[in-house]
């Protein structure tokens, strides 16, 4: 079994050896995508490491189809980047921290098991343009996303939607609303 103080040392060979942010970059990439070895590190020693390292993306984030319940909320500060896809996943509810991308404009969270949406007043994301929640399980209109007022696409097709919709000329950008196959 792996542990932190193995991986830590090896990640101070790394460090030491390679000094380069993509190398460390491409290191995180894979953390995240393996799930044995994700789940046996601490989320602290991660941040800490990612914090150390200095390690920042503008890249997409391509974290879909990896079945994972939750993400931690720092990864979103470092990785700032306009589109960020967690499809596939069994995600309940927004990502903790998704809030820290400022740069977010695209979120594909299609694929989960949200079934509401939760959003302290903290956690809006001013720049968000793109939703999908395509398959997931609301049965109501999520209303926290009237808060999003520059958002100009949202698909909430394929969920159990049944109840009347709030007034979505509320957000002046909205070009696009797709929610077919619903109830």
């Amino acid at each position: 079994d792996l542990n932190w103080e193995m991986l830590n040392s090896w990640l101070m060979r790394v460090e030491v050896v390679s000094n380069k942010k993509r190398d460390n970059l491409e290191f995180l990439e894979s953390l995240f995508s393996s799930n044995h070895l994700y789940e046996q590190l601490s989320e602290t020693m991660l941040e800490s490491w990612m914090e150390r390292m200095q390690i920042r993306s503008s890249k997409p984030m391509e974290l879909q189809q990896l079945f994972r319940q939750k993400f931690p909320a720092f990864i979103f500060k470092y990785w700032q980047n306009a589109s960020v896809n967690l499809s596939g996943n069994f995600l309940s509810n927004f990502p903790d921290g998704l809030h820290q991308n400022e740069k977010l404009e695209s979120l594909d969270l299609s694929q989960n098991l949200i079934s509401y949406i939760k959003l302290e007043d903290g956690d809006i994301i001013e720049g968000l343009k793109e939703i999908n929640l395509a398959h997931n399980a609301f049965e109501v209109f999520p209303h926290h996303l009237m808060r999003f007022q520059k958002l100009e696409k949202l698909d909430l097709s394929h969920n159990q939607l049944w109840s009347n919709l709030p007034e979505v000329n509320k957000l002046p950008r909205l070009k696009s609303l797709n929610l077919s196959f619903n109830r």
